[in-house]
């Protein structure tokens, strides 16, 4: 089994009130996903005046720079729950 076959999915959630969260998990050969990493933050007071959509993108580029290094290489899947970015 090499790096690739190993699914990857990095999880995204963003609310509009104070607060941001993302999980990154790894699918095993047992099928079920195994979080690898937990993070979550606090807007700011200039970031909590963006729109959901603004505070979505905003999310998954902060964690793609944050995570670049655990994922550089792999395939991956981002889920968020912002239906205009799917």
């Amino acid at each position: 089994m090499t790096i690739n076959d190993i699914k990857i999915e990095l999880v995204i959630n963003a609310s509009t009130t104070i607060e941001w969260g993302a999980v990154l998990s790894q699918y095993q050969e047992d099928g079920k996903a195994h979080p690898a990493r937990f993070e979550i933050g606090i807007w700011s007071d200039q970031e909590r005046k963006y729109n959901i959509l603004k505070l979505e993108c905003h999310e998954s580029i902060k964690e793609l720079k944050k995570l670049r290094f655990c994922l550089f290489g792999c395939y991956f899947t981002i889920v968020t729950d912002s239906e205009t970015l799917m």
